[in-house]
């Protein structure tokens, strides 16, 4: 039975050539804003038109998204009375792939604002594991000017919310933000500061923190955890 010209024989070609179409088949983004402040954008999500073709075609298809597709989740929220866990909307949850990208105020004390985000990132890991996503997670705190890096890595110690009793963490890194940029811009340019190692189960130094180096209250917290 001849097939019909119209019909592109994709499955004629090699498998290489096929997962580079299947790549550009992606929606290459899509953004959601939630209560309280939170702002998600999810990259190389499938589109569910293309589900529909085939069972080979979905299988291949889905194994391609299924490496590439990442929801970002944008902190901006200050939390305060009142507030409550948005619910992530229905598209998102079974992404395996999720980062956090988290700002870090003056407004708590480190200790407080660890375990304020460790509320809410905790939770919405909670609706996407009911769903089979949140996985492989990366959590990216950022920092404006004057803020103790050293302080939060030392309240992430001492808690080891994230560094020993998260499941699926992947990466934990620590930034400066730019000079004049608040830590809510997190697209702006910005500076490794520290990063969590798996292998070492410790935290890194990658470069002296010049704008920081001014600790508020907590530096002996942070010597003892040293020792």
């Amino acid at each position: 039975m001849s097939q019909d010209p119209k019909i592109f024989p994709i499955f004629h070609l090699a498998r290489e050539l096929r997962d580079l179409i299947y790549f550009h088949l992606l929606d290459p983004v899509q953004k959601w804003s939630l209560a309280n402040g939170f702002k998600l954008n999810a990259t190389h999500l499938p589109r569910r038109e293309l589900l529909l073709l085939s069972h080979q075609f979905t299988d291949e298809y889905l194994s391609i998204a299924s490496k590439l597709t990442t929801l970002t989740i944008h902190d901006h929220c200050l939390g305060g009375s009142g507030y409550q866990l948005p619910s992530l909307p229905k598209e998102v949850l079974a992404i395996e792939n999720v980062k956090f990208n988290v700002a870090c105020t003056a407004w708590r004390d480190a200790a407080g604002e660890v375990e304020f985000h460790d509320g809410w990132i905790k939770g919405m890991l909670g609706q996407m594991r009911e769903r089979g996503g949140g996985g492989k997670v990366a959590i990216h705190m950022h920092f404006g000017s004057g803020i103790s890096a050293a302080e939060y890595e030392a309240a992430l110690t001492w808690s080891g919310c994230w560094t020993t009793e998260m499941e699926g963490l992947d990466e934990l890194l620590l930034f400066r933000v730019g000079s004049g940029c608040t830590a809510w811009a997190f697209d702006a340019p910005k500076t490794l500061l520290i990063r969590w190692s798996k292998e070492k189960k410790g935290f890194e130094r990658m470069v002296e923190d010049v704008d920081g180096e001014q600790e508020r209250g907590n530096v002996w917290l942070n010597t003892q955890l040293r020792m």
